[in-house]
């Protein structure tokens, strides 16, 4: 999970879990789970979760099939330069991935 953080008050933290199964050297059955916000920061409460296959076409090329959701909400605050803002978001779809090992 990746969230940029471009001021000192956009860093919330999470607390997640991973689970990664091999069925065969070339496969890999992963998921992830996270709860974020912890209402720190003055923020709200969120999570986030994924589901999905890896398959390994060569040893240093993969390609992997999700699917990803989240939620966060940020309450009414003070943003740069003091500009209101909120944040009430719920996101979800496919993935498709390719990654180089090395």
């Amino acid at each position: 999970m990746f969230r940029a953080c471009l001021l000192p008050t956009d860093a919330e933290p999470w607390l997640g879990l991973r689970g990664t199964y091999y069925p065969s050297p070339d496969w890999r059955i992963m998921a992830d789970v996270a709860a974020t916000g912890f209402s720190a920061n003055g923020g709200d409460w969120g999570w986030n979760g994924r589901i999905g296959v890896s398959y390994l076409i060569t040893s240093w090329f993969d390609v992997s099939l999700g699917f990803f959701a989240m939620q966060t909400n940020q309450p009414e605050g003070s943003g740069f330069l003091n500009a209101p803002r909120s944040v009430h978001l719920l996101s979800y779809g496919p993935i498709l991935a390719f990654g180089f090992r090395f």
